[in-house]
């Protein structure tokens, strides 16, 4: 099977904040140090901290509580101008860029909107766009800002869980996320509690190491004035073992948890790693996933830093590396000594010390399923009939062993192809192309290539498009999939509607049951309003204020939704206002 790929640009969004903010850096003029104010009215705590451990990223940034309440003032942290507004149904949501004359730019993300002719502007901009989400850029003539300037109001928009504002530092030329912690002379957070250490992890280097007689094997601790393990002093192992540790941080006057900022491993009274986690770049913040034990996460929810380093992982937070971190243990009965220190940007500590007791084991054998092992660093090709994957060099973090099947299936249009790596972490996309075997439906948009579990049951879709009987696309996840098809309209239901002379936000749920929303229009007596799409809840939501319609008569209403399958569903009726 030969096919010509034509790849698209795995970091779309951020090489767009890349030419946005490096042309800002041109244009900003001299740099020196720069004046800060809170972007929030203090005194204040956060909500979440910079590099904090998230699901496949790392927190970008500071999360300023703004007291459980939306609207808020938001204020320009520096002088500089508005250089980017970045609106999206999900992520930051509502976000401005603002840069600065020193080569920085600041983030403020989830807002509500705008403050004056900056909110005038981007509305019309949506409107003449006719789209929600919309990506503009200014001239630094067109809104400069002083330090401290209200220019925005705080809110819950995009993938926000609570109101709050979030706010980070980038540096311009290479969009390196710094730490807000630089400036908190001016922003105040105060911390006395150290960090708290809940569990470590020890697992064997492959048919190389033991531990209590498994691969690996997680140990709870006992957080309190002196940490120790639930388990007793000591643990039994042999060979070469990874360690990981499961810790978070706390702050005053507040119940949240917080990420550390850094982690040392000693053995044998030796620091043989140790990992900073700070100083990150925008593109690399997937990062996170070679850092931590990925298949933990995916499997229980929770963050295990590694102390050893994978050959693919990118980020540059780990150091003082001997023998990239891994312990040995070749002495029946000896006591190896492992002390783990935690700190936060305050330099609050903690300090938890094991022993870890030589006892021989056996060691566990080799897969003897894998078809073939992808190389790390290389570009990997596997094609079986019906299908091919082109792995680029960038993808893998180690070397992963691949176990493939086929299975046929009922009412699929491809077998369901497993690769048993449903746990394995990958930086980048990779291309596919899955030959339809049964090239059967009249409209090829129809098709939607799916992904599934054991039970061979749909648990969501990976973005493809039909070309001369293949399906082709790109992920970031590799898991057993096939190509399944879609003609169902995604619902439209009113939720607020009628009621609109007392409560003027229109309101509508929008949903689809596969391929995904991907257009949502509106018009009123014939004319396209802006609807606002808030991701997280499925909403579409219209303040009928802001709109130019007459007022205590009624309106003809229609909304319109796609999927990216193309299936449209309609929504009309009659409003009062």
């Amino acid at each position: 099977m030969k096919l010509t790929f034509l790849r698209v640009s795995r970091f779309f969004l951020s090489l767009s904040f890349l030419c946005i903010l490096s042309s800002v850096e041109a244009q900003t003029g001299a740099k020196g140090n720069l004046k800060y104010a809170l972007p929030v009215d203090g005194p204040v705590t956060l909500a979440g901290s910079y590099a904090e451990l998230r699901a496949n990223h790392f927190h970008g940034g500071w999360d300023f509580r703004t007291g459980g309440k939306e609207n808020q003032p938001i204020y320009a942290a520096a002088d500089g101008y508005v250089s980017h507004i970045v609106i999206s149904p999900a992520g930051y949501g509502k976000m401005a860029i603002v840069a600065h004359p020193d080569g920085t730019s600041t983030i403020y993300g989830h807002l509500n909107g705008f403050v004056g002719e900056l909110d005038s502007t981007v509305r019309k901009e949506q409107y003449r766009q006719k789209r929600y989400d919309v990506s503009l850029s200014f001239q630094p003539s067109q809104f400069p800002v002083k330090v401290g300037q209200h220019f925005a109001i705080s809110g819950n928009t995009g993938g926000s869980a609570g109101p709050h504002l979030h706010f980070e530092i980038r540096r311009t030329s290479d969009l390196l996320m710094m730490n807000p912690y630089l400036h908190n002379d001016v922003f105040g957070i105060k911390d006395d509690k150290k960090p708290t250490l809940f569990g470590i992890k020890l697992s064997a280097v492959p048919q190389q190491g033991a531990v209590a007689g498994l691969a690996e094997k997680k140990f709870a601790c006992n957080a309190g004035k002196a940490t120790t393990l639930r388990s007793g002093a000591s643990i039994k192992a042999w060979g070469k073992l990874n360690v990981a540790v499961k810790a978070n941080d706390k702050m005053n006057d507040t119940w949240f948890k917080y990420g550390i900022r850094d982690y040392k491993l000693y053995f044998c009274d030796t620091l043989i790693s140790q990992v900073h986690i700070s100083d990150f770049l925008f593109d690399d913040k997937r990062g996170i996933n070679s850092l931590i034990d990925f298949k933990q996460m995916a499997k229980t929810k929770e963050f295990f830093v590694k102390f050893s380093k994978e050959p693919g992982n990118p980020l540059k937070m780990h150091s003082h590396l001997k023998n990239n971190g891994v312990i040995t243990i070749n002495q029946e009965g000896k006591e190896y000594p492992v002390r783990i220190v935690l700190e936060d940007d305050f330099a609050n500590r903690d300090t938890f010390d094991f022993k870890l007791v030589g006892q021989k084991q056996g060691f566990a054998s080799p897969d003897s399923n894998v078809t073939c092992v992808l190389k790390q660093g290389k570009l990997n090709s596997f094609s079986r009939p019906n299908i091919l994957i082109n792995f680029p060099p960038d993808v893998l973090y180690t070397d992963v062993p691949l176990k493939f099947s086929c299975d046929t299936l009922k009412k699929f249009f491809t077998p369901a192809y497993d690769f048993d790596t449903e746990f394995v972490p990958l930086h980048a996309n990779y291309d596919f192309a899955l030959r339809l075997e049964n090239d059967t439906l009249k409209d090829k948009s129809k098709y939607v290539v799916v992904r599934l579990n054991e039970k061979n049951l749909i648990t969501g879709h990976i973005k493809a498009k039909y070309f001369n009987g293949y399906m082709m696309g790109q992920s970031n996840y590799l898991s057993r999939m096939s190509v399944y098809h879609d003609s169902t309209p995604p619902v439209i239901t009113p939720l607020n509607v009628q009621n609109l002379r007392k409560n003027p936000v229109m309101t509508l749920r929008i949903k689809d049951n596969l391929a995904g929303i991907e257009s949502y229009n509106a018009y009123i007596d014939g004319k396209w309003v802006l609807m606002e799409f808030d991701m997280k809840t499925a909403r579409l939501i219209c303040d009928l204020r802001k709109v130019s319609i007459a007022q205590n008569t009624s309106h003809s209403l229609k909304v319109e939704v796609a999927d990216a399958c193309g299936n449209v569903g309609v929504y009309e009726t009659k409003i009062y206002f």
